[in-house]
């Protein structure tokens, strides 16, 4: 290992030196990540200077959703097996209930959404389904389990950064955690459905929001895509699936964010 990091290294100063900002400097540093990861490349390579920046943030309106901006992504289609299809579906479904309600589903749950996904439902209203329900309501009024200081601070940054609002502090201070996890997902997916109206703003405000969960809390993350810190892959993902990959996505990363900020 010692050895392969002396190479690595070697080659690094090199191309550093020689090709500085070229295609050669880029393949190599895509190579180092690929095999030896995020970490790694960075401490070799340096930090890369970022071309991927947040996009304007349009104002919020709930008309964006009655309008169906998101139409023309629900029109793409992901080059997948119907196998394939189901399996990351029920990939989706267990991993849904883990973040909102904090347990596994009973195969009868599973077996019931399996069954609207493949009659049209959305991922989308399948979460909604779980947030509106009396189980979920129990969780808000019963528990009133306020958010700790972490759930505090990452909900004024997300809001002021990715949504462009405000938030009101005491207003913020009187909900419940599960309540603030329920709202501020809200708060995001109606964000994708406005940025729905151009596309490249949508993958660009994907791929920053997804890059610095990644470099700001790695050990949340436990599959590949989500532990990486590169903003081009983040955005070069969210432009191969369709919407409601990309919202499902969203969903489960901010819960499984305030998650982790809880404990």
């Amino acid at each position: 290992m010692k050895r392969t990091f002396f190479i690595i290294f070697l080659f690094s100063s090199v191309f550093n030196t020689a090709y500085a900002g070229t295609a050669w400097m880029e393949k190599l540093r895509s190579v180092s990540e690929d095999v030896f990861g995020d970490k790694i490349t960075v401490r070799f390579f340096g930090e890369k200077p970022e071309k991927i920046k947040l996009p304007l943030l349009p104002q919020l309106s709930m008309e964006s959703r009655k309008v169906n901006l998101c139409r023309k992504f629900k029109s793409k289609t992901m080059s997948i097996s119907v196998n394939k299809r189901k399996k990351y579906d029920y990939l989706f479904l267990q991993e849904l209930y883990v973040v909102v309600r904090g347990e596994k589903p009973i195969e009868d749950d599973i077996s019931k959404w399996m069954n609207a996904l493949d009659q049209g439902a959305l991922r989308e209203g399948i979460y909604r389904a779980l947030v509106l329900d009396k189980t979920y309501r129990s969780f808000e009024h019963y528990l009133n389990k306020r958010q700790s200081l972490g759930v505090f601070d990452f909900t004024v940054h997300f809001m002021k950064s990715y949504i462009g609002e405000d938030v009101d502090i005491e207003s913020l201070k009187e909900l419940s955690f599960h309540s603030v996890k329920r709202i501020i997902t809200e708060k995001a997916l109606l964000m994708v459905d406005e940025l729905c109206k151009n596309e490249d703003n949508l993958y660009d405000w994907y791929a920053v929001f997804s890059s610095e969960l990644a470099k700001e809390w790695p050990d949340v993350w436990r599959v590949k895509i989500r532990k990486s810190i590169s903003r081009e892959r983040h955005r070069n993902w969210a432009n191969t699936v369709t919407e409601q990959y990309l919202k499902s996505e969203v969903i489960v990363k901010l819960h499984r964010i305030y998650n982790h900020l809880q404990k």
